[in-house]
């Protein structure tokens, strides 16, 4: 049973929707578009939703200037993201990095469902920050090593 969808009639897809439908308001709200009408929605919305918890805002969804801080923060996990996506075969050989991975997947999809504006998800996604740093950091010091050769030979001509 989903809180605040306590209703014993309903499944648990069933109890999704009506908790993302229950929590969709306010001025940081997620668009329209991602909040599931039916049970077939409910699945095809998964992945938008999950990127849409960990990427947004966007630029275009901020409102106030207050919502810049929640921007800026939605862009570290888009590097996290993108250098996991990058980097995804030598996570998936990594048998600890894949049962992490596993672990991030599964309280991503509870969370992404739970959450249905960017100021939610602002304070529920920074409890998933140690997996992205953990699948992340064997990989990030390359990326750095380089930009640091790059710089370093515009830097000489």
């Amino acid at each position: 049973i989903i809180p605040g969808c306590e209703d014993p009639n309903q499944n648990f897809i069933e109890s999704l929707m009506n908790k993302t439908k229950i929590s969709h308001a306010g001025s940081t709200a997620y668009p329209y578009y991602l909040v599931p009408q039916n049970t077939i929605d409910t699945f095809l919305l998964t992945i938008p939703r999950i990127i849409y918890f960990y990427t947004g805002p966007f630029i275009f969804d901020l409102k106030k200037l207050s919502h810049i801080y929640l921007y800026l923060d939605s862009l570290f996990y888009t590097f996290f993201i993108l250098v996991i996506i990058i980097n995804i075969k030598y996570i998936l050989k990594n048998k600890y990095f894949f049962i992490l991975c596993i672990f991030l997947i599964y309280f991503s999809l509870i969370f992404s469902f739970g959450t249905s504006n960017f100021g939610s998800s602002y304070r529920h996604r920074s409890k998933f920050i140690i997996f992205f740093i953990i699948l992340t950091s064997p990989f990030v010091s390359q990326y750095i090593d380089y930009y640091k050769k790059k710089m370093r030979y515009y830097l000489e001509k």
